[in-house]
């Protein structure tokens, strides 16, 4: 048969065009593989005395010669012949595939005794093929191999070599050709494009430069032109500016006599009452350049409406309001310091405590209202009682144009105790296990928290998991205000 393939099931036992030998199966793998032993098998080594050993196994004892699988399945002892007591010589270890016994085999052929020793031949033909795996050098009056006298001649391709693809490079020469021819086609066809487009572009450019000239001409006389014109009308409107501005002038002093006779009109008659009305014209105005006190209403067991005092301890002024939803409850006017009180036990205000000075006009600062069951201050805070024994200090890291950690440093300014850690995003910062004024810092100028200080009481004594929150705040042009920051709007 001209063409064979391998391998088809037979649907008939008896026939024979699907029968398949030995050959038919190393046949199969003759295009895919190069002879020689599989790279790390069959190493020879040094045993004991005059004897070597080549390595087998699953893993260690595979060769490929002449289209066969050997496979030497356990570590292997030779022993070398005995040594001359004047000359040396060389032996080498074998593996041989035998065609005619039909099986393979590992052995050591001798060399000959010399002064100039040489390692023995080879057999390769179409019955026996053999690959030297190394040489034994076998010193004169030797009683031991050792392994400097023996040489690795696996990796050597002319007695041995390691199995292989048979693809070591791919010939390309036919499609190269094709390409070739292609290429010369479109190469001409391109060169004649380009010495047309070099003629064309030469062309266009000659017309286009000499047409330049005549225009350039023309904008010079029009610039002319137009710098008459404009120095013309630049003396036109001085004059014109001139008068304008004495009108301006004489527009604005009949406004304000206008306007002042207006005032004294307005004052005649019931002062007071009119004073009044102008008055509370302006606290609008106030209102709106004051210190504003948002009221952030989060109740959700408590419904109604809430009354909040707001107690200047400063000066004494004390205000009060009703709220059932969140707005702006208060305008502080005046520099202090505050308290918030709700008049509902089961209600909290935080911060319940902070301070105005007069440089805060304009700021607005936010008062949260919340359900205050199992809830207890900590500093100017409340928390959730959940552990006993310590107060747990949670970060919000609120920041946005600053990336990475934000190291942080809690002292206690009664005791001294110092704690530190690194902050990425919002979680429980540290334990507190002691009473204390406490301060909060950071290592980045640019990052506040807020608050900066606060109070502990006598631990021990606290509900489980009393809470509190530090927030981290980007502080470009905010300064604190108690222990809180705010745009810095009036210097």
């Amino acid at each position: 048969m001209a063409v064979r393939g391998f391998f088809y099931n037979a649907t008939d036992l008896n026939d024979k065009e699907r029968r398949y030998n030995g050959q038919d199966m190393n046949e199969d793998k003759a295009p895919f593989y190069k002879e020689g032993v599989v790279y790390g098998h069959l190493q020879v080594t040094a045993g004991d005395g005059m004897e070597v050993r080549v390595d087998g196994g699953s893993r260690r004892g595979y060769a490929y010669i002449n289209l066969h699988t050997i496979h030497n399945t356990a570590v292997l002892p030779l022993t070398v012949s005995q040594a001359s007591g004047t000359l040396p010589r060389i032996d080498r270890v074998i593996v041989r595939n035998d065609e005619t016994e039909r099986r393979p085999s590992i052995f050591i052929r001798e060399g000959a005794f010399s002064s100039k020793p040489q390692p023995p031949g080879l057999i390769n033909n179409d019955v026996i093929q053999e690959k030297s795996l190394a040489r034994v050098y076998v010193r004169a009056g030797a009683v031991a191999i050792t392994q400097a006298d023996i040489t690795d001649e696996r990796a050597d391709d002319s007695v041995c070599g390691f199995v292989a693809s048979q693809f070591k490079e791919l010939d390309f020469s036919q499609f190269l050709s094709q390409f070739n021819a292609w290429f010369a086609e479109v190469k001409k066809a391109m060169e004649k494009d380009h010495a047309a487009f070099v003629k064309e572009y030469t062309e266009l450019i000659r017309d286009f430069m000499d047409g330049r000239e005549a225009d350039l001409e023309q904008f010079n006389a029009w610039l002319a032109k137009e710098k008459k014109a404009m120095e013309k009308d630049r003396l036109s409107f001085m004059e014109e500016y001139a008068g304008m501005t004495k009108d301006f002038m004489e527009t604005q002093a009949a406004e304000w006599e206008k306007w002042f006779q207006g005032k004294q009109d307005e004052l005649a008659g019931d002062v007071a009452g009119k004073l009044q009305l102008q008055i509370d014209g302006l606290r609008k105005k106030v209102h709106n350049m004051a210190f504003k006190l948002w009221i952030a209403y989060r109740l959700e067991s408590i419904q109604g409406a809430v009354t909040l005092t707001l107690t200047n301890t400063t000066t004494g002024s004390i205000q009060t309001a009703d709220f059932t939803e969140s707005g702006i409850g208060f305008y502080i006017t005046e520099a202090g310091d505050y308290t918030v009180r709700t008049n509902k036990g089961g209600v909290v205000a935080t911060p319940n405590r902070f301070s105005v000075d007069n440089v805060d006009l304009m700021h607005t600062m936010t008062v949260s209202l919340r359900d205050g069951a199992d809830r207890g201050y900590i500093g100017n805070y409340m928390g959730a009682y959940i552990q006993r024994q310590t107060v747990r200090l949670y970060i919000a890291y609120l920041l946005e144009s600053i990336q990475g950690a934000v190291t942080l440093t809690l002292t206690n300014t009664t005791t001294g105790r110092v704690q530190t850690a690194a902050v990425s995003e919002s979680g429980v910062g540290f334990h507190i296990q002691e009473a204390g004024d406490y301060i909060m810092e950071t290592d980045m100028e640019a990052v506040m928290p807020i608050p900066r200080t606060f109070s502990v009481g006598n631990v021990d004594h606290m509900p489980p998991g009393h809470t509190m929150t530090i927030s981290l705040r980007e502080c470009a042009n905010m300064a604190y205000i108690g222990n809180y920051i705010g745009t810095h709007i009036l210097s």
